[in-house]
Formats: C-alpha cells, structure tokens, sequence
C-alpha cells in the first residue's frame, strides 16, 4: 500500500506541478488578487506618476483617480479569482499538448491586463465624461 500510495502522489505531483496553465495560471492570478487587495485597503492618496492605476484618464482630477484606483483594484480582485480558478481546471487538461496550454494560459493573462485597462477606462469615460 505504501509504495502505491508514494507512486499516486508523485503522479498527482506530475500532473499539478509540470501542468502550464497550473504553473501560469495559478501565480498570475494569485499576483492579481494579493495586488488588488493591496490596493482596495492601501490605495495611493494623491495623483503620481509611480503607484496606481495611471493613465490620463485617471489621473485628469483626484476624484477620477480616487475612483479608478477602487475600481480596478475590485476588477484585479475578481481577475485574479479567475485566473486561479482556470489554473485549478488546467490540471484536468493533462491530456492537451503542453505547448496548447501554455499558449492558451498565455493568452488568458494578456486578455486578463487588457481586459482591466479597457474595462477601467470604459468606467471612468462613464462617471466622468
């Protein structure tokens, strides 16, 4: 039972551990949702040009700023709850060529910084036209 046992785990270690959309998918998203909920309760005061959400929408008076930081760090919040989510599935997805997942995993996190940025300006076109 013993050698069974240690010969499932290293197979599930295989499968979890060399899995690319696990490996992509799992910290970027992590990363998404520490940042996010770093910057929900830490959000930068005032307008600069080194810590936020910054672009020139953001940063054309302290309300908009204000609020751009909270939006995109709830956004980057449920991004990162995706991410991990798609990562946690990915090791169901053993039987897909590896290089397909990583792409796919790939895609996912470009999508996912584009997505915030598209979203976040949409939003702040929206509250301050």
């Amino acid at each position: 039972m013993g050698a069974y046992s240690n010969n499932l785990v290293a197979q599930m270690l295989e499968i979890v551990w060399l899995n690319p959309v696990f490996i992509i998918l799992a910290p970027t998203g992590l990363i998404f949702w520490l940042i996010g909920k770093w910057m929900l309760s830490h959000p930068p005061g005032t307008i600069n040009i080194s810590v936020g959400y910054r672009t020139k929408r953001s940063m054309q008076s302290q309300e908009a700023w204000d609020h751009a930081q909270h939006f995109s760090a709830k956004l980057s919040i449920r991004i990162g709850q995706v991410e991990m989510l798609l990562g946690a599935f990915g090791i169901f997805a053993s039987g897909i060529h590896e290089t397909v997942q990583a792409v796919f995993a790939i895609v996912v996190v470009m999508y996912a910084c584009i997505h915030l940025m598209v979203v976040t300006e949409n939003e702040l076109k929206r509250v301050f036209p």
